[in-house]
């Protein structure tokens, strides 16, 4: 009943009340029918529980010291949700109260991001991802067409928005498996139901690729797919879903995704490297400045990506707009423009590429240990951290 019945419908609050409710009343049956000691026991407990039951409502799970204020809670079938807000340093160091979502315990990670007045998230992977069609190689005529697998409460999908929605029509497919997590994204991050240019679909990444239609092509295809906080699932890291997201992907299209890693020779994020190359040709690893994040790139266009290329004309149109190829300067003259091209020359500079040649990890649909190499890169970690004992 806890599993399949009461937590789904009910939520957790609601099931740990009804638990405790069915026990006072065999403390009020006691407390009614059995012997002196036991009936003062259970009169005790029954006046404990309808104390407890009056008390004020407060946070169901208090945030950890230094993580901010809960500004709302979602209980839902999958995971525990918090709406936080913190306080952040802004692009000029000054502080800024910034909305996070977390997802469970959600001490070290979060899933959506809104500071006030911005489309930016102060230098951390999102802000990276609006620089990516220009480095697309698909026809800059006929919408910029982007799907996001992992869609949370549309960060990535607000930006993009912004920073190319002025130049060509930006159509975005959004896919997010929890219903409460599009809940708090309209409720408290700004999305918005009925946007011509967006719609969002409650279903598994990997079963909404089979059911979409077969035709059906993308410019920019983003995953961001975390369960339990740190787990990527297994069926959206092997290679075969690799191999149809590439089938998603016009030529010259560009797939990314998100890795979490907290060092860059982590088996985790070697075997993703390598389960992508096995299934685009070739990857590339870029890291992200302060931040233990890398982005993840591969495109389904013949030969390399120029990244190098990409870094120097991002940079250079950083600084002026009008140095900016002829087809990147409507997006240069965007505002906060700059800091999304910096951020850009960075990661693309630093990128490193790979290829999945003799030994290399490749998971499959039939063997994909994601868990394992998770634990042993957290307890890789913790060893660093904590000293060998």
């Amino acid at each position: 009943l806890t599993t399949y019945a009461l937590l789904p419908f009910l939520g957790t609050r609601t099931t740990v009340a009804c638990a405790g409710a069915a026990l006072a009343a065999c403390g009020l049956v006691l407390a009614l029918a059995g012997p002196g000691r036991v009936r003062a026991a259970a009169a005790v407990a029954v006046v404990a529980a309808a104390g407890l039951a009056a008390w004020p409502g407060g946070e169901f799970r208090p945030a950890t010291p230094g993580t901010g204020r809960v500004i709302a809670e979602y209980d839902s079938a999958y995971q525990f949700l918090q709406v936080r807000e913190v306080v952040d340093a802004g692009n000029a160091g000054v502080p800024v109260p910034t909305r996070i979502l977390t997802m469970n315990e959600g001490v070290l990670t979060y899933h959506s991001v809104l500071r006030p007045g911005t489309f930016l998230t102060g230098g951390r992977y999102y802000d990276f991802y609006p620089a990516l069609p220009l480095l697309a190689a698909t026809g800059r005529e006929g919408p910029l067409e982007i799907l996001i697998l992992g869609f949370a409460a549309g960060t990535q999908a607000r930006a993009l928005r912004h920073f190319h929605g002025g130049d060509r029509e930006v159509l975005v497919e959004g896919v997010e498996i929890d219903p409460a997590v599009l809940r708090a994204g309209r409720e408290h991050f700004g999305l918005r139901e009925g946007e011509p240019w967006l719609r969002t679909h409650v279903a598994d990444a990997r079963a909404f690729l089979d059911a979409a239609p077969a035709g059906r092509r993308f410019d920019l295809v983003l995953v961001d797919c975390y369960a339990q906080e740190c787990y990527i699932p297994f069926h959206l890291a092997t290679e075969e879903f690799f191999g149809k997201l590439r089938r998603r992907l016009k030529p010259g299209g560009i797939l990314a995704y998100n890795a979490f890693a907290y060092r860059p020779d982590e088996p985790l994020l070697g075997a993703l490297l390598d389960t992508t190359a096995k299934a685009f040709g070739k990857a590339w690893l870029l890291p992200v400045p302060g931040y233990p994040n890398y982005v993840v790139l591969a495109s389904a266009g013949e030969g390399d990506l120029p990244l190098l290329a990409f870094s120097e004309a991002a940079e250079r149109a950083a600084g002026d707009p009008e140095a900016a190829p002829e087809s990147w300067r409507g997006f240069a003259k965007r505002p906060e423009a700059e800091s999304v091209l910096r951020l850009a020359a960075r990661c693309a500079a630093a990128a490193v590429p790979r290829r999945a040649g003799e030994g290399a990890t490749i998971l499959t649909d039939d063997r994909a240990p994601v868990e394992h190499l998770t634990d042993r890169g957290i307890a890789a970690y913790d060893r660093a951290r904590r000293g060998v004992r």
